[in-house]
């Protein structure tokens, strides 16, 4: 901070008149312009008073100022994150022999680039791009065909949720003079629940625990083709009966294999008819396609954002803030979830059936 020529001076005669005693010269300041702090700190006075004495003058001497970088050195830059020869800045510095702040502030204000992370994405087989785009054509059709279509689906899918979470090591930093060699325990083999939910424009089906009884209690279990189809007769098929929404809804699901059994089959074919999104029926599911449904794209990263901001401390607590957080869901993040579905699938039409980015 530059102080105006007139406090410079003011503070310089209040240190010679007050025994040459820095702090009692702010005080004083403090006191005659009733402020409690300011301005500068008491080395800053030290050093004026030093200036003062060996200058005879208060002011900054005239800067040189630092010598502008290049054209030459801007376009080197340019050509080399461009041609993708390095990946950073730190490495761009490297290669071209120039600090790396001075990379960093020709990428970020001369050249006006941000840096961007690579996702990771499910890698598509061969034949998954044409799948891809005949599902997104012909959800298109139907959509054409009637608008409230996509809101009329119940996108399904099951997810784990773990004891701990997830924990991200970026976020645990420890400032100080010595590296405390600290550590986060991670189990190895974390306690967990895998919920099954479905999702429509106007309500959340669930959550549905996948659980066997045991001596001890309830006890996560693995999704087999037989607890899939209890599911499916126990609890799916009496909530929608209950909402009025049975001859209605257009059951989704994925091709995993519990989902395509031959006994959950004849049940989905018994209850939904024509009314099924799954692999094995005349609209498939396409495989490898975690981005075109809003279980992966968006409810299980929100739910997950959510339900461990109370620090569940028990697999009973846990599933209680899922219960919860899904309740807490708005209908209209619901239902606009379900319809930003239209926009993808006009992606993925314009990707030629690769993955959808920046939706």
């Amino acid at each position: 901070m530059v102080l105006p020529g007139k406090v410079r001076g003011e503070l310089i005669k209040l240190y010679y008149q007050n025994g040459m005693n820095a702090a009692e010269a702010l005080r004083v300041y403090h006191r005659n312009h009733r402020q409690r702090r300011g301005p500068g700190t008491l080395q800053a006075l030290r050093d004026l008073v030093r200036k003062f004495e060996d200058t005879g003058c208060t002011c900054n001497k005239p800067r040189s100022g630092r010598p502008t970088v290049s054209e030459d050195v801007v376009m080197e830059v340019h050509h080399t994150v461009t041609a993708g020869h390095t990946e950073t800045a730190r490495c761009i510095a490297r290669v071209l022999d120039i600090p790396n702040s001075t990379v960093r502030k020709l990428l970020r204000s001369v050249l006006h680039m941000l840096p961007y992370r690579f996702k990771r994405v499910q890698m598509l087989e061969p034949g998954d791009p044409q799948q891809r785009l005949d599902f997104a054509n012909e959800f298109l059709l139907r959509y054409d065909a009637d608008n409230d279509w996509p809101l009329r689906i119940l996108w399904t899918d099951e997810a784990h949720f773990t004891l701990n979470g997830s924990i991200n090591t970026k976020n645990c930093v420890h400032w100080g003079e010595t590296n405390p060699h600290a550590v986060v325990p991670v189990p190895l083999f974390d306690a967990k629940v895998t919920v099954w939910c479905g999702i429509t424009a106007t309500f959340v089906l669930g959550p549905f625990f996948f659980e066997e009884t045991t001596p001890t209690g309830p006890a996560t279990c693995s999704v087999t083709g037989s607890r899939y189809a209890a599911m499916l007769k126990n609890y799916v098929l009496p909530e929608l009966r209950r909402r009025n929404a049975l001859n209605d809804i257009v059951w989704m699901q994925d091709g995993a294999p519990p989902h395509i059994a031959r006994y959950v089959k004849r049940l989905l074919d018994q209850h939904f008819g024509d009314r099924i999104i799954s692999r094995y029926y005349p609209f498939p599911w396409p495989a490898r396609s975690p981005d075109l449904t809003p279980m992966d794209f968006w409810f299980w990263g929100y739910l997950k954002s959510t339900v461990y901001l109370c620090n569940p401390q028990t697999l009973s607590d846990l599933k209680d803030s899922i219960r919860r957080e899904i309740g807490n869901i708005p209908r209209a993040m619901l239902r606009a979830a379900i319809l930003s579905t239209v926009s993808r699938m006009q992606c993925v039409i314009a990707c030629d059936g690769n993955h959808v980015e920046n939706v």
